[in-house]
Parts: structure tokens; C-alpha cells; sequence
């Protein structure tokens, strides 16, 4: 049955690690309020066996608990954009990342600007809709590298830093959205961020454990 299905898919190994953590992103929160992170995590799963749409609904399930309705219509007009315009290019092998990296990002801009022409196309607002976008294209390729690790998961590998610290970025951002979440007056999110600073600088040296702190 469909109900069966679905269970299935979420309970497959990559799904299940990697939806939850889409809840915590959509949950997120920037500078400015800005909730942009469902975007690169949908993107990012483009061409994986990540299920980039149930990905789409627990990024935006978190993203209703902030209640911030305008940030949800954008994502949602992005994911429905990046679509259309990801369709054009699907039989395209080369530049796979960046490819994903530029649709996302113009595909978060069409949205952003409009909303931003019907506020009035203030100033602050489109630098606001600007680095929605940079974040955006960033964190796309920062999130596939963190999806390629899920996929690799109990296979013999050499990681590279720049895929160590992409997983570290990564699980920082999802524990940011833990805000709010707390247990007789201590939050989640500040005991579990020290707690991931520790361990990356542990294992894996001085330089990832600062780049996550600096997240």
C-alpha cells in the first residue's frame, strides 16, 4: 500500500539520517529571520538515492513549527522552480554540483524578489534576498558533501577535510535548530554544540573543529 511505501523509504539508511537532520535545517534560523536552508538541502539531493521530496516536506514541516509563513511560500516556490529549470539540464553529466549550486540559488532569487518588489523594493530587503541566495549556493555544495558521507557509511573510505568539515558545518546548522529546545532551564543546542566542537576537534584536528565552532 502507499502507507507501507512511504514507511519504507524513510526507513531507508539514507533517509533515515538525513530527514530528521531536514527538520532541524528547516528550523533554522539566519540573521534577519531568514530560514534558508531547505533550499541547498533539497538541491543537494538532486541525483542521489535521497529522496529530494521527502526531504522538500520534513524541511518544511520544520520550517511551519517557526511559523514564518513567507519563508515557507519562498521555499516552496524555489523547490517548484528548481524543478522546472533542473528539468532543461537532465541529461547534462558534467559540473553535476556546481549545476545544482546555480539552479538553486537563481531559483531562490525569483521568489525572493518578488517578494521583496512587493514590500516596497527597500534597500534592507534586497540585501536580505542577496545573501539568501549566496547562503543558498554555499551551503549546496557544503550539504552534497555531507549527503555523500551518509551514502558512504560503513564503506571503507578516505574523506577529504574539505568532506569532514562540510558533515561538521552541517550537523551545526541542524543543531541551531534545536533552539527553543531544553530540558530544566539547560538548551539542547548550546550543551550539543560544544559537545560537537570537542569531538570534530578530537578527531579530526584543530582546523575542523574551528571551522565548526566558527558555524
Amino acid at each position: 500500500s502507499l502507507v507501507l511505501n512511504l514507511i519504507s523509504m524513510i526507513l531507508l539508511k539514507g533517509n533515515i539520517i538525513i530527514l530528521p537532520i531536514s527538520v532541524l535545517l528547516g528550523r533554522a534560523l539566519l540573521a534577519g529571520d531568514l530560514l534558508p536552508f531547505a533550499i541547498p538541502a533539497y538541491a543537494a539531493c538532486a541525483g542521489t538515492n535521497i529522496n529530494r521530496n521527502l526531504v522538500a516536506v520534513f524541511t518544511i514541516f520544520g520550517m511551519i513549527s517557526r511559523g514564518k509563513g513567507e519563508q515557507i511560500l519562498i521555499a516552496i516556490a524555489s523547490m517548484f522552480i528548481f524543478n522546472i529549470i533542473n528539468m532543461l539540464f537532465k541529461n547534462k553529466k558534467t559540473g553535476t554540483v556546481l549545476r545544482y549550486a546555480v539552479i538553486s540559488s537563481a531559483s531562490s532569487i525569483i521568489p525572493q524578489l518578488i517578494a521583496v518588489y512587493i514590500q516596497g523594493f527597500l534597500l534592507f530587503d534586497l540585501l536580505k534576498a542577496l545573501l539568501y541566495t549566496v547562503v543558498v549556493f554555499s551551503l549546496t555544495f557544503v550539504f552534497r558533501n555531507a549527503v555523500t558521507f551518509v551514502n558512504r557509511s560503513g564503506k571503507a573510505r578516505i574523506f577529504s577535510n574539505e568532506g569532514t568539515i562540510s558533515v561538521a558545518i552541517t550537523i551545526s546548522l541542524a543543531v541551531l535548530g534545536m533552539d527553543g529546545i531544553g530540558l530544566f532551564g539547560l538548551e539542547f543546542k548550546n550543551i550539543l554544540c560544544i559537545l560537537i566542537i570537542l569531538m570534530f576537534s578530537y578527531k579530526y584536528g584543530a582546523g575542523t573543529g574551528a571551522a565548526t565552532g566558527v558555524t
